[in-house]
């Protein structure tokens, strides 16, 4: 190989509706090799590097809420400073009220943090949101670049199976368009 990939030098690869779903499945990162990746990382996905909404741990859960119900989500990150203390969410919160405890600062009603690496397997993160309904994503600082949610899992093959279908209506119409004018 010369330095290009067949993958690049396939002919309008990214091209129409089937695009996003060829991008995403042919997406590679060279992390300074020349032969491709062929792992799919969690740096693939968008809300993997998207900033995180946090809280800080002293403040109060009615902060937490107000920032829950504000952008629609089912947990938030607790964060002091670039420390990852755990996870506030209406599950965590529900628990300790449920058992009878006090839960009116964020870190009486946490839970440790689902995390992972932007450099590991896509399907790693996969299996952590089926059991949590979120991961963090940690870049190479250390530091937390996004969250991967049920939700964001749900999109993507959302994404992914409109363009399959689109690939594929795409395919019979073409195979129409042959048969008809082959005759």
């Amino acid at each position: 190989m010369t330095g290009s990939s067949k993958f690049t030098d396939a002919p309008n690869l990214t091209q129409g509706p089937e695009g996003e779903w060829r991008r995403i499945l042919l997406e590679f990162k060279t992390h300074g090799r020349q032969e491709p990746d062929p792992t799919h990382r969690v740096s693939l996905l968008e809300s993997a590097q998207k900033e995180v909404v946090s809280i800080g741990p002293t403040d109060t859960v009615e902060e937490a809420f107000t920032l829950m119900l504000n952008h629609d989500y089912s947990q938030l990150s607790v964060l002091d400073g670039h420390n990852v203390r755990g996870i506030f969410s209406w599950r965590s919160h529900g628990k300790q009220v449920a058992k009878g405890r006090e839960c009116k600062i964020v870190s009486q009603c946490i839970e440790p943090a689902a995390i992972i690496d932007l450099t590991d397997s896509i399907f790693e993160a996969f299996a952590m949101v089926a059991r949590n309904e979120y991961v963090l994503v940690r870049d190479d600082h250390q530091h937390i670049s996004g969250i991967v949610t049920s939700f964001d899992i749900s999109e993507l093959f959302a994404k992914l199976d409109t363009a399959r279908l689109c690939t594929e209506s795409n395919r019979v119409t073409q195979d129409l368009w042959h048969m008809q004018h082959s005759q």
